[in-house]
């Protein structure tokens, strides 16, 4: 699978990423905290497994992010994750655990018809430890619409920011694929009723005509 590693990791794995073609010469830094040696984050899979969507109904945004952290310390403990988008959204939220909800199912979920098992999701994960690494989905709702600029299929560069429980940062630059078929199927939706309420009511008129003559 292909792996997006921050730059801001140890320089020497970054050296050998560039010399192995896996990282771009030209890749985005994400210079928002000191270079940290003791965690990497990495993006898995491509924009398909990280994304910016569009939930159904128009009523916010769904963001998905398929990670790979890995730490050389014994112990570690994640307290916080943050994301930092090119846009403000200041309702942003991870989802919560369905474990700690009164949830029947141990399911995260955007939506009735939008989940994810809790065995593939680590918002709910907060230990780790050395030779064991964290693999899975890092799921948050949004209240704000992705602006009208970016269009199905574009890029969004983002940063995120993992803070330990002593209260230090350590970020890594991520990029989302914007997903925006749920707002193409609601407005191909709303044409196609309104053709055919036109049409029926032409329809009508002309039954109307047929009664009066």
């Amino acid at each position: 699978m292909n792996k997006m590693y921050s730059r801001l990791r140890a320089p020497d794995l970054t050296r050998e990423l560039i010399d192995a073609g896996i990282l771009s010469r030209d890749a985005p830094d994400a210079a928002v905290t000191p270079a940290r040696k003791d965690v990497l984050i990495c993006q898995v899979g491509g924009l398909v497994e990280s994304s910016a969507f569009d939930l159904d109904g128009g009523h916010g945004t769904g963001y998905m992010l398929s990670l790979h952290v890995a730490v050389d310390r014994p112990r570690f403990k994640i307290w916080c994750w943050e994301l930092r988008l090119p846009w403000e959204d200041p309702q942003f939220q991870w989802l919560a655990d369905p474990a700690e909800t009164s949830s029947v199912e141990e399911m995260y979920s955007f939506s009735s018809t939008l989940k994810f098992p809790r065995t593939e999701v680590i918002n709910h994960r907060h230990e780790l430890q050395r030779g064991r690494g964290l693999d899975g989905l890092l799921l948050g709702r949004g209240y704000e619409s992705i602006p009208a600029s970016y269009r199905h299929g574009a890029t969004v560069n983002a940063s995120l920011i993992l803070t330990d429980d002593m209260n230090r940062d350590c970020a890594t630059p991520v990029q989302l694929g914007v997903d925006r078929s749920a707002r193409i199927d609601q407005k191909r939706t709303k044409t196609t009723t309104r053709k055919r309420g036109r049409l029926f009511d032409k329809q009508d008129f002309m039954k109307s005509g047929v009664l009066q003559s």
